[in-house]
């Protein structure tokens, strides 16, 4: 048998349809929209008069190498003065520097530029490096543990400035990408040891991720499990909500009904102090959507900031809607920050390395 089932997700306000056709338990995504999930890294470009050539590596020998150093969402560039001030680092700084939405003007990375002279032996152990020098030909190179252990290492050689233009934006998508799913591998190692078993209405609904043993299970339902965990520095709250879905709910789901259902569950159970108060999304400005994936399942990606109604609260939040196509559900997980005066996005990786990290049986 045969069948489809469709669902919109969003970005920037743009809405997006997207087909997904199963059979025999082989999923066809068709996406009639501009952005692709994942990357190629084979991929030719086009640079001045030569093609660019793009490799992988992983080093055989890490376990030798030293420990990395730096911190999350650090990057160090080794390049020219003049390719920093250039069209090339123009581009490198709007792709991996811009401000990450869902945070207050806190930048996806923070870039660091040395020259060649100064890129020593310490400065080789940074856990993320992008390194662009001149050379005989066009080639990009993706390194897992060049010069330390864990690390992502990426060079471009150019020939010419026409040719490291044309190579610049295909190589920053790998390397935030590369970056943001290292430092989240960093973070769940940590968590080695420190993470409860979900509750159990989780278990029964066949949903498992690391959950660190800093969270606390307020709320325990069939097909619903909130949990809280509070520092010196920041509250996080962080759900799960489990709904069925039919065909024609599929044809119809909108952005509408993230945000309805997402509000639906903070009103009812994350309320701030004052009595009868409780937490809704912003909608100024509005959330950002992107689709993604939570390790081999399609979701929905939802960033913004969320208020309190009765009360002055506010912070940041990520969401995802998981379409388990085999159970005929949706999933959302949901996790929330609140830290007055604080930086956010550090935190919100740890929250969103904990749902990548979802499992479904």
């Amino acid at each position: 048998m045969h069948h489809q089932f469709g669902f919109y997700c969003w970005k920037g306000g743009s809405v997006f349809k997207i087909i997904i056709a199963m059979k025999h338990k082989i999923l066809y995504v068709f996406l009639f929209c501009s952005f692709l999930i994942g990357c190629d890294s084979d991929s030719n470009h086009e640079g001045g008069d030569a093609t660019e050539e793009v490799g992988e590596t992983k080093r055989s020998s890490s376990k030798s190498l030293p420990s990395s150093t730096g911190a999350k969402a650090e990057v160090i560039v080794v390049c020219p003065d003049s390719i920093w001030e250039g069209a090339a680092g123009g581009t490198m700084r709007s792709m991996l520097s811009g401000m990450q939405y869902g945070t207050r003007n806190e930048s996806w990375f923070d870039l660091f530029h040395i020259r060649e002279r100064d890129f020593k032996e310490m400065l080789k152990r940074t856990r993320h490096l992008i390194h662009i020098y001149p050379g005989n030909t066009n080639q990009t190179q993706l390194v897992r543990d060049m010069y330390a252990s864990p690390q992502e290492y990426i060079s471009i050689q150019y020939t010419n400035k026409a040719a490291l233009d044309s190579m610049i934006a295909p190589a920053m998508k790998q390397a935030f990408l590369r970056f943001r799913q290292l430092d989240m591998d960093i973070v769940r190692k940590k968590w080695k040891n420190k993470v409860w078993p979900v509750p159990k209405a989780m278990r029964q609904n066949g949903i498992d991720f690391l959950l660190p043993k800093s969270f606390q299970t307020t709320v325990e339902e069939k097909n619903l499990v909130v949990a809280w965990a509070s520092s010196s520095r920041a509250d996080l709250v962080m759900f799960v909500s489990v709904r069925p879905f039919t065909l024609e709910q599929q044809m119809t789901f909108r952005q509408e009904h993230v945000i309805a259902w997402r509000d639906s569950i903070s009103k009812l159970h994350i309320q701030a102090d004052a009595p009868g108060s409780y937490t809704q999304t912003e909608s100024d400005p509005a959330p950002e959507r992107r689709l993604t994936k939570l390790g081999p399942h399609i979701a929905i990606e939802t960033r913004g900031y969320f208020r309190s109604v009765g009360d002055f609260m506010g912070g940041s939040f990520i969401n995802y809607v998981v379409i388990d196509e085999d159970r005929e559900r949706m999933i959302m997980l949901d996790g929330l920050v609140y830290a007055p005066n604080e930086k956010k996005r550090n935190v919100l990786m740890e929250l969103e390395a904990m749902f990548e990290s979802l499992k479904l049986q």
